[in-house]
């Protein structure tokens, strides 16, 4: 209890510990009993389990939570290659740009050079949205877990619009015949 505040630049830094290591951060304030209840408020955090240090958290480790959700919720969209890998194709490509980013240096700024690195690879502005939101997904389920505090915004692109009108049943079963009378005449020559 005998920690006194340090001078740093008219600010009091206060010191506490972290997983083991000592923390020093600004109080933001010169008074000192601010400075007081703002240790004592980070102190008590620490202690409750609730700050964790996201620094470390990569990519591939929110990734690899997302595909294991998938998993286990038995996903319809989760495919498996010839070895019974499973995968999701918007995350190969999100793989393909973000491997070896950390999670807190994936913000807004990147997700838009993606998303141009994307276009500029003729993929329509929808596929380039489902990656995009599968990232969010990532995020939230990383947030949920505690693993990570603050998420980033994610840019969408603007989508065309979806197709409208269908073929009635009576002109369905017209070009149903028609298509069969093509196929019959095609086998005979």
């Amino acid at each position: 209890m005998g920690q006194r505040p340090l001078r740093d630049s008219s600010r009091r830094l206060r010191p506490h510990y972290r997983n083991g290591a000592q923390v020093r951060e600004s109080a933001g304030t010169d008074d000192d009993k601010k400075a007081r209840n703002l240790l004592r408020k980070k102190l008590g955090a620490v202690a409750n389990g609730i700050v964790q240090d996201s620094r470390s958290l990569r990519y591939e480790d929110i990734r690899d939570a997302y595909m294991d959700d998938y998993v286990t919720n038995g996903k319809k969209s989760l495919r498996r290659d010839r070895q019974g890998v499973a995968y999701l194709e918007s995350v190969r490509r999100l793989d393909d740009f973000f491997a070896g980013y950390r999670a807190v240096e994936i913000d807004a700024d990147l997700m838009r050079r993606y998303q141009r690195e994307q276009q500029n690879s003729e993929l329509s502005n929808a596929s380039i949205n489902r990656a995009v939101s599968s990232l969010r997904k990532m995020f939230t389920l990383a947030q949920r877990d505690g693993r990570i505090r603050n998420l980033p915004f994610f840019p969408m692109l603007p989508e065309s619009r979806p197709r409208q009108g269908t073929l009635p049943h009576d002109k369905y079963a017209a070009l149903l015949a028609a298509l069969r009378d093509c196929n019959a005449y095609s086998q005979k020559s």
